[in-house]
């Protein structure tokens, strides 16, 4: 994801056209369900269901990436498990940049599936599924770069499938955390920004909450800028 950042951020997409993801994981009923349950998929302790709870950090990666969003038309419901806030939710972004995306989360999807992430602009486009599909770029004439990049990120030869966080939300990796939690530390001793800012943070919580907000008032929604 640093990745496909920086090479938006230096352009090499071009002009950004469409901005999507997908999050089709899934929970059990008992997920929220006994005392440790209790309060997921809730308004008032979770803050919402599949959108707040599993797909914010989608809306993180979809605004960092693409950059800010400033208005929504979002839809969602309850379909197929006993909570109070939903477990399906779609959007339409318009970004600030002109671009235009389409955000789908739910925990309705068996088995659970990784999460796709597609953004194509005037001079490429990147597809990810869990890991790195596609790396088209037009200045990448020979396929140099894209073959690199597939060896890096793309899907490994029999790499054995264990449940993922997807489906098992015990089997949620560290690696992420343990970077920002040093960022952390390190920009407090050096008196710096961490890497994820609260403007940025703040933000996400934004996208959500006008997404949830258009689907009760069933319109389009706008955010203001800072």
């Amino acid at each position: 994801n640093k990745r496909i950042h920086e090479t938006v951020k230096a352009g090499r997409l071009g002009r950004l056209i469409g901005i999507h993801a997908i999050l089709p994981w899934y929970r059990k009923d008992s997920y929220f369900q006994g005392p440790h349950g209790s309060w997921k998929g809730t308004w008032s302790m979770d803050g919402g269901g599949s959108l707040m709870n599993q797909g914010v950090h989608t809306v993180d990666l979809l605004q960092w990436v693409g950059g800010r969003i400033r208005s929504v038309v979002g839809a969602f419901d309850v379909f197929n498990h006993d909570i109070e806030a939903e477990d399906k939710t779609v959007a339409i972004l318009k970004f600030e940049n002109g671009a235009l995306g389409t955000l789908a989360t739910t925990t309705c999807a068996f088995p659970g599936l990784s999460r796709i992430f597609l953004l194509h602009g005037s001079r490429g486009t990147i597809h990810t599924e869990g890991h790195l599909l596609t790396w088209k770029l037009m200045e990448d004439d020979t396929g140099d770069e894209e073959r690199e990049m597939l060896g890096f990120y793309g899907p490994k030869e029999l790499q054995p499938e264990g449940q993922t966080v997807a489906s098992d939300p015990m089997a949620v990796g560290s690696t992420g955390h343990v970077f920002h939690l040093e960022d952390l530390v390190d920009s407090i001793r050096d008196g710096r920004d961490p890497y994820v800012t609260v403007a940025s943070a703040t933000h996400a919580v934004e996208i959500i909450n006008a997404i949830y907000e258009s689907g009760r008032l069933g319109r389009e929604v706008e955010i203001p800028s800072p």
